[in-house]
Parts: structure tokens; sequence; C-alpha cells
């Protein structure tokens, strides 16, 4: 079940040019193309570091609760799902980007066993507004075990992730992919258990305290 969420005071302006695909890598729906929208506010996150981010998080993922912000076309939050992720959370702020987004979450939950229907189980939502409005209206404070934060590079705001970390669980995992040429950032109440740069980028994974 994908649900939608559409804030009305947000207005976006980016334009969205042609539509490529791009695989789940592993899991469940290995293999299974998402479409990926080709647009100047998307930067879909190259496969060598898309691994790195799952081999990290692989032990963590059954069951849990994910958000996915700076979502794009959902491909790190259905990989998540792909690799047994309960439910899935989405923010996007680009209204073009996000019907995309839920086609693919829906093209994603289709796939699931129809002798086993997810039900309440296996879930998506999908929120088209920016992260500072979701932080201002959203009500899942202290609800996920992971937020996967890959937010546009040229426009890096550590401040905005910070905000996330009120969304974990405590002893919850933050995995952000940040311009490697920037600082590591560092917040409170949260240990960085890995940094590792790939190319132009670094992936960072946080542990929120108890």
């Amino acid at each position: 079940m994908t649900r939608s969420h559409k804030f009305p005071n947000y207005q976006q302006n980016a334009n969205t040019h042609k539509v490529s695909d791009l695989p789940i890598i592993s899991g469940r729906f290995k293999g299974l193309r998402l479409a990926s929208p080709h647009q100047k506010s998307t930067h879909p996150m190259g496969s060598r570091e898309k691994l790195a981010l799952f081999n990290m998080l692989a032990s963590k993922l059954n069951g849990a609760k994910v958000l996915d912000a700076y979502a794009g076309s959902g491909a790190l939050g259905l990989e998540a799902l792909s690799r047994g992720a309960l439910e899935v959370v989405f923010i996007e702020s680009n209204q073009k980007v996000s019907n995309i987004l839920r086609q693919n979450a829906e093209t994603v939950l289709s796939k699931f066993d129809q002798s086993q229907p997810p039900s309440n189980e296996n879930t998506t939502s999908v929120y088209t507004c920016t992260v500072q409005d979701f932080v201002k209206l959203s009500k899942h404070h202290e609800y996920f075990d992971i937020v996967i934060a890959d937010p546009p590079y040229d426009n890096f705001n550590s401040q905005e992730i910070r905000l996330l970390f009120s969304y974990l669980k405590p002893l919850g995992y933050l995995v952000l992919s940040h311009p490697a040429i920037l600082p590591t950032p560092t917040f409170p109440s949260v240990d960085i258990l890995n940094s590792r740069k790939y190319a132009a980028a670094r992936l960072t994974i946080y542990q929120k305290k108890p």
C-alpha cells in the first residue's frame, strides 16, 4: 500500500526531462528496474556508493522502518524495502519527481507474493514537500530505525540534516551521503560509526545515543 501526501503551500519549479531506468541491486527484487528522472534537482547515487551504503546497513534492515529523505526516484528506500525493510516513508519536494517515485513504489509493492498480501505490512508513504515542511508537520518523531539522507550536493545544509535526527528511535541509524571535499559533519547526541570516501562522495553512518 502506498500513501501519498502533498503539503498545499509548497511550490516546485524544477523541470523534469526524460526518464531512464535503474535496477534494484540486491534483495527480494534484485534486477527490477525503476524509473529515474533526468532532472537537475536529482543525482542518482553511483552503484559503488549505493552498494557500500547497503552493505553498511545489511544487518539492520530486516523489519526496519525507514525514512528516505531527499528521495528522488525512491531508489534508496525501495532498495531498503527489497532487502527486508517493513515500512518506508519518502520525502521528495518536486511534484513531477514524486509522481515517478509513487509509480516506482507501486511497481515494487505489486511484486510481493499475492498469496501473502502486504496488508498493513510492507507499506510506503510519499510526502511531496521539503524536509523542513516535513519536520514542521510530521508526527513521526522517534519513529524510524533508519534514516537515509542523500541531499543535493550543490545546496548541502548540515542544519537541515540535524533536524532529521529527531525522527530516529534511540540507537537508530542515519546514513548521510555528502560532498567528500567538506569536513564530515558532527552532530550532538549521535556517534559516528563509519565514514568512507567514494570518488566525490563520502558516506557517513551515525547512531543516535540512547
